[in-house]
């Protein structure tokens, strides 16, 4: 009687991209719940839409790092590197801006 080999998948290409953010970023529906409830927030808020698409994109872009903190691996330090990185941006814009 022949014996039965289990087949194991190999995960390659986005799927294996896929699945290795997960572990960082924490499954995607609940980083979706969590990114939009923020975005729901903070853009209901009278000065959001006198803002410099700039300061709009840096708020935006932290709170997606926030969401996949708070989600995901709250101790991948990329999360936090990542959000000092777009509020310096901001920061620069704005030193430009008001000179």
């Amino acid at each position: 009687m022949k014996k039965k080999v289990a087949k194991t998948k190999v995960v390659t290409g986005v799927d294996a991209i896929l699945a290795e953010r997960e572990i960082t970023n924490g499954p995607f529906e609940d980083f979706a719940k969590v990114e939009n409830n923020l975005l729901d927030a903070v853009t209901s808020m009278p000065n959001w839409n006198g803002l410099d698409p700039v300061i709009k994109s840096a708020i935006r872009m932290n709170l997606h790092k926030v969401s996949r903190i708070v989600v995901g691996d709250p101790y991948a330090l990329d999360h936090y590197r990542d959000t000092q990185g777009y509020m310096r941006r901001a920061e620069r814009y704005i030193e430009q801006k008001v000179k």
